[in-house]
């Protein structure tokens, strides 16, 4: 049902729930758009999603959860505190950088 829901009838689903108090950049994210502007930026980024393409990310992913996984360790083995809201900032821009734009 949800892969009927995703992917084959996703027209039919356009809309979310609108929250009173969103303001830009979050109004423009893809979760936000409604209508025509949701179906145009859909179209644009549902091919960098495919099957395929995931494939190809997946190794970049990893690489960037092992890094991860070392950097938790390090900090463990500290026995300190630490921020780990930016671990997984950081954790977040490696993937986003390393799918984008390579190695």
């Amino acid at each position: 049902m949800l892969r009927q829901v995703m992917v084959k009838d996703f027209s039919n689903f356009t809309n979310r729930i609108k929250f009173r108090f969103a303001t830009k950049p979050t109004t423009d994210s893809l979760h936000m758009l409604r209508n025509e502007q949701w179906k145009r930026v859909r179209s644009i980024l549902t091919p960098s999603f495919s099957a395929a393409k995931m494939k190809e990310m997946a190794p970049l992913i990893n690489t960037a959860a092992d890094a991860l996984m070392n950097n938790l360790n390090v900090h463990a083995e500290s026995g300190e505190a630490f921020d780990i809201h930016r671990c997984f900032g950081c954790f977040t821009m490696d993937v986003i950088a390393s799918v984008a734009f390579g190695n």
